[in-house]
């Protein structure tokens, strides 16, 4: 289509994965923490097998914006 990245279209992606950063742009993409996920879904499936499990708990985990080239700043 003829578009040139972060001048007419900004592009983000998610997970972090390590590619991301060798890209052309490097591909600014949401960072999740995984260790901080499986620690809190292996609690959660000790909770269950235990009989503690509390169904409606709802967890809030941050995520981290990671700049890169792919997006133009407004």
């Amino acid at each position: 289509m003829g578009l040139k990245i972060p001048e007419d279209i900004s592009i983000v992606g998610f997970d972090d994965i390590e590619i991301s950063s060798y890209l052309q742009p490097a591909l600014t993409t949401v960072h999740m923490p995984i260790e901080v996920m499986s620690t809190n879904a292996v609690n959660i499936l000790i909770d269950a097998i235990e009989g503690d499990a509390d169904y409606y708990a709802r967890y809030v985990i941050p995520v981290n914006l990671i700049e890169r080239n792919s997006c133009r700043k407004i």
